[in-house]
């Protein structure tokens, strides 16, 4: 039972971290319809900051998992936090325009004069106008998918792999030797840190150069998630099912 509790709180962690990490996509991509970038790159680090918590919460459960031998459970925690991710992607995806134009709302408000908190909450007020289909001059309603530049896809793709899939890798690599579990988990960080570097590098000048021109912005924010959705969906599976497969679960 307890076991079960911690695979579930790592795949709502994960969950919420994924959901995160796409919605920081649409916020900036929101922004730019309005010319309000700088605007957006400030809620963006918001949901950045919250994001994180997420990302620094459930790498102790799976060390604690690890630790106590349950390396199935482990893996399970893993594989059905890749469906979650998966899910993340899937559901901003689906619902991409509505958000949109929530954080159209939300961010005009903020350029009016309130405060990010006081604009948050009236963006929360406007949530049953939005789904109602209430219309609006500042409100993003299209929801074709774009032509996708399959580059950014594939990027992206690999981007995210490094970035999300480094904790589960590294905890997976401590199962294989146990008695240095201490300084492999201890790894972590520079894993993390790597798929911070690639985002940086090789993402985010991308949408920025996207976002002032004003150019394929809806394109750009659906090939990222795209990535991300294939980073979930299909390179995160197979490796870690390889490792699976090749392990003798047991510490």
């Amino acid at each position: 039972m307890l076991y079960g509790v911690a695979v579930a709180a790592v795949c709502v962690c994960f969950f919420g971290y994924a959901l995160l990490e796409c919605g920081s996509i649409i916020v900036r991509t929101a922004a730019a319809h309005i010319g309000m970038n700088a605007a957006g790159a400030a809620f963006e680090k918001i949901l950045s900051a919250v994001k994180r918590t997420f990302i620094f919460l459930y790498p102790p459960i799976l060390g604690a998992l690890l630790s106590a031998g349950r390396i199935e459970e482990m893996y399970a925690s893993i594989f059905l936090s890749c469906l979650c991710g998966l899910l993340a992607c899937a559901l901003v995806f689906a619902l991409r325009a509505r958000l949109s134009s929530w954080f159209v709302l939300v961010i005009s408000e903020f350029g009016a004069g309130k405060s990010a908190v006081s604009a948050i909450l009236h963006g929360v007020k406007s949530l049953v106008v939005i789904q109602s289909g209430a219309s609006s001059d500042r409100l993003v309603t299209r929801v074709v998918v774009n032509r996708l530049d399959p580059r950014v896809i594939a990027m992206s793709a690999w981007v995210y792999f490094t970035y999300s899939s480094s904790i589960f890798l590294v905890n997976c690599i401590a199962a294989f030797a146990p008695q240095y579990n201490a300084v492999i988990l201890q790894s972590v960080g520079f894993f993390n840190g790597l798929g911070t570097i690639m985002l940086a590098l090789l993402l985010d000048p991308i949408l920025a150069r996207n976002l002032d021109s004003r150019n394929d912005l809806e394109a750009s924010a659906e090939a990222i998630i795209g990535g991300q959705a294939i980073s979930y969906g299909v390179l995160s599976p197979l490796l870690f099912g390889l490792l699976f497969l090749i392990s003798d679960r047991q510490v």
